[in-house]
């Protein structure tokens, strides 16, 4: 054999060791990466299911029930304290102050409004009581206008009668009315005595004279009628 040929043969068996190296290397790499992944399997967790089975629940972050807890928390108003009797009474006193201010201010309100409705109911009536007066003086305004060189005492008599007659019955009309008061006896709540005199035909504490009449509007005496009282 010549030296040419060894030289090729060692070649080749370098060649076949060095391919040999590589697969036995090669099915190292691989035993290592299986183990690695077989270790990672074994210490890994097991899916979570959800309630229904149906399919795989999300696994909570780490802090996110801390978080659910502290948001609960903070959305609930806190107990309020217990009271105490003082501040119990205290409270109460407030409120009924509150109250008393409150029908005070309705009352202050009400006692305007109806001292404004009775000054409005007055000044009707009075307004009332004058337009039936007013045509009296009208026409007692024309009876004292007339040429009285030309009338005679009659005539001014009968006038100013039919004046007196026509006041009267506008008195009567706004509910005013005299009463009568000689030969009746003296009523302290009708009759104002001026002074007294002696007549022996009439009884004692008989009217024999009334000096001004007395006026009644409804049951109520407008005015007492001046009188001389008989006195034995």
């Amino acid at each position: 054999m010549t030296a040419k040929k060894r030289r090729s043969k060692q070649t080749d068996r370098a060649a076949k060791r060095r391919t040999n190296d590589d697969a036995e290397k090669d099915r190292r790499d691989d035993l290592t990466q299986t183990a690695g992944e077989q270790k990672i399997d074994d210490g890994a967790q097991p899916p979570l299911m959800d309630e229904t089975g149906g399919g795989v629940a999300e696994e909570p972050a780490p802090g996110a029930e801390s978080s659910t807890a502290e948001a609960v928390t903070a959305g609930e108003d806190p107990a309020e304290p217990e009271q105490t009797p003082q501040q119990h009474l205290q409270q109460e006193l407030e409120l009924l102050n509150d109250r008393h201010l409150r029908v005070l201010a309705d009352y202050n309100n009400f006692k305007r409004r109806t001292g404004r409705e009775l000054a409005e109911t007055r000044r009707r009536g009075m307004e009332h009581s004058v337009l039936r007066l007013l045509p009296v003086l009208d026409d007692l305004e024309r009876l004292l206008d007339q040429d009285h060189e030309k009338m005679d005492l009659e005539t001014l008599l009968a006038g100013m009668r039919l004046l007196a007659e026509k006041f009267r019955a506008e008195l009567g009309t706004l509910g005013i009315q005299a009463f009568d008061s000689v030969d009746r006896d003296f009523d302290p709540e009708q009759h104002e005595a001026l002074s007294t005199l002696s007549d022996p035909e009439k009884e004692d504490g008989v009217v024999l004279q009334e000096f001004l009449r007395g006026y009644r509007l409804a049951d109520r005496v407008l005015r007492h009628s001046q009188v001389i009282v008989n006195k034995k």
